[in-house]
């Protein structure tokens, strides 16, 4: 007769907390947007490329000056499986004409539009996260999707699949219907949402940074697990000493 209850799991994110809203200028220059995931077929960072490809042939101007963005693609390499998808993915950027930066850390200036970063320490990732405008994440029905919370939590403002975790648990409107990141689902619609954070007001991105974060705190933190958890299994004991 009872009813059922959602305890999130708990997410360390008090390192992406701590990250100043305001972005820190990346080394590079320009704008960061950056997609961390290891690099496995079901993490699709094909439709990461494409979509990043059309915005920069609908917005030339996004490729050169103060306002250029960068992708940057973060994520783990465990085997030559993986080192074979790594190469597929920098020839579809070369394919469609999106030019390779460097590996080398910090980010460097120059003239190119894609970077991939492989098995990178903890404090490199917090130094690219400090200065994306915003993370890509392109997961189909991911179950819940740390990254994503990792980018709230970070002050990147949120494009993630439009199913699953990331839809129902993650990228949700606060309490007030306001937004905590945006929703996509192919090519199309991923280009479009990178579009509206890139041309958005500063003072809108720091009001979905804002409210992205403190979603974070209030829903995935250590402290509201252990409050979900016992207010969920309290009930339960006490039923079972009477």
């Amino acid at each position: 007769q009872g009813s059922t209850k959602i305890v999130f799991p708990p997410c360390d994110t008090a390192a992406f907390c701590a990250l100043p809203l305001q972005r820190q200028p990346p080394s590079c220059g320009g704008r960061v947007v950056v997609s961390v995931a290891q690099f496995r077929p079901e993490k699709d960072h094909a439709l990461q490329i494409k979509a990043f490809g059309k915005l920069l042939g609908e917005c030339p101007g996004l490729r050169r000056g103060p306002d250029r963005v960068r992708l940057v693609l973060i994520g783990g390499c465990r085997n030559e499986g993986d080192r074979g998808r790594v190469a597929a993915l920098q020839q579809l950027a070369a394919d469609m004409g999106l030019r390779r930066g460097p590996e080398a850390s910090p980010l460097e200036d120059g003239d190119w539009d894609i970077a991939f970063k492989l098995n990178i320490e903890f404090s490199e990732l917090l130094i690219l996260l400090g200065c994306a405008i915003a993370g890509l994440h392109t997961m189909r029905d991911e179950h819940f999707g740390i990254g994503v919370v990792e980018f709230l939590a970070a002050g990147a403002i949120a494009i993630a699949h439009d199913s699953a975790g990331p839809k129902l648990d993650i990228v949700v409107p606060t309490s007030q219907g306001r937004p905590t990141g945006f929703l996509a689902s192919c090519e199309d619609t991923y280009a479009a949402a990178l579009r509206t954070v890139l041309e958005m007001p500063e003072a809108q991105r720091s009001r979905i940074a804002t409210d992205a974060r403190e979603s974070v705190a209030e829903r995935f933190s250590e402290a509201a697990f252990g409050k979900g958890f016992l207010d969920s299994v309290a009930p339960l004991l006490l039923n079972a000493t009477r």
